[in-house]
């Protein structure tokens, strides 16, 4: 029963350590109702008057161009959704984590030419390193007095490259304090595109990032 399955989705996400990011799947195939058992999740808390509620943000990848440096994009996105839910500290870290990355890239393709990295920091305005923006996020998020589930769709939808990016991003950019990551997506076909990028062990890759479904 989807209401069921609803209800122990909900009591997991709340029972998880809020000390670090939570991963759960939610998988099915085309047309077997994952976004409605992700709008019946958000109801479902909206609903419990005696618990504050946790925020809702959607976050589709496959929206964005194939070589797109998810990791600016993400932190983009998720910093005009905390500001427009007044949680502003929070969304002005994830605004310098996003042009961080920006410049990370940059660097990356600029090569050798080192010089150009102050020149490109001064263009954007950024004073800190990532590891320190990422050190402030996670003293701020630990602050706040709710659970930000960010529901990640279209995976599957990615090229086999981008697919991993994106999973690898989650683990080692976004694993921080009150996150939660609700993952839609077909894991059969998830797991053959993964598998071509890490050499056959694609449900193994996804298990370790993914820990519930």
């Amino acid at each position: 029963c989807r209401d069921v399955y609803v209800r122990k989705l909900a009591s997991l996400i709340e029972h998880l350590p809020k000390e670090e990011a939570g991963y759960i799947g939610v998988y099915g195939e085309w047309g077997e109702g994952k976004t409605s058992v992700r709008n019946l999740l958000e109801e479902h808390f909206k609903r419990d008057v005696s618990k504050i509620k946790p925020l809702f943000f959607n976050f589709s990848p496959w929206e964005y161009p194939e070589k797109t440096d998810l990791r600016s994009v993400f932190f983009e996105v998720i910093s005009e959704k905390l500001a427009h839910n007044n949680i502003r500290t929070i969304s002005k870290i994830f605004s310098l984590l996003s042009k961080g990355f920006k410049i990370r890239r940059m660097n990356n393709e600029l090569g050798a030419l080192h010089e150009c990295v102050d020149l490109i920091r001064n263009l954007f305005n950024v004073t800190f390193t990532n590891d320190d923006l990422i050190q402030c996020a996670k003293q701020e998020l630990l602050k706040l007095d709710r659970q930000i589930v960010v529901v990640i769709d279209d995976l599957d939808r990615l090229t086999n490259e981008d697919a991993c990016q994106a999973l690898r991003f989650l683990k080692a950019n976004a694993d921080l304090p009150n996150m939660v990551y609700l993952i839609l997506a077909d894991e059969k076909h998830l797991g053959q595109a993964i598998q071509r990028m890490v050499r056959g062990r694609g449900r193994e890759f996804i298990e370790k990032i993914i820990p519930f479904s």
